[in-house]
């Protein structure tokens, strides 16, 4: 079977996962390319927020940005807050990636989503389970 350009545009987040157990939980965010030394990187869950801090030698070039795979399950475009330390970014939707131009020193990015677990799904999934079994568990 062959799919179309025209067909992979009308896939949503949601479908791309369908059928899947935890998507939730594996679907997440995370560097691609940094123009740095990661000093901190997280994403929560509960909130859908990804939040990065990294130090930069010099400020990043045209060509070589920080690269930051966004996942739509978690990242929609309507829905989704990107706050940067300073410097430009954009949002390469066929790729699912955000790229960041900043200054050298500390930076850092705060990305929030959709939280997807307020949601109801027919499927309990992963990160339900995890709070419904493991009330005192806080890493995950």
């Amino acid at each position: 079977m062959s799919t179309s350009r025209t067909d992979l545009q009308k896939v949503t987040p949601d479908a791309i996962v369908a059928g899947s157990r935890a998507a939730e939980a594996f679907v997440r965010p995370s560097p691609v390319y940094t123009a740095g030394t990661i000093a901190e990187s997280g994403f929560t869950l509960s909130s859908a927020t990804f939040d990065l801090k990294l130090v930069a030698g010099k400020s990043t070039e045209e060509t070589t940005p920080t690269e930051l795979f966004v996942p739509p399950f978690h990242f929609p475009r309507d829905g989704t807050t990107v706050t940067v330390s300073g410097g430009k970014w954009e949002y390469d939707v066929e790729r699912s990636v955000l790229r960041w131009w900043h200054a050298e020193g500390e930076q850092w990015i705060k990305i929030i989503g959709i939280g997807r677990m307020s949601v109801d799904y027919d499927d309990e999934g992963y990160a339900e389970t995890c709070k419904r079994n493991y009330r005192a568990c806080v890493v995950m």
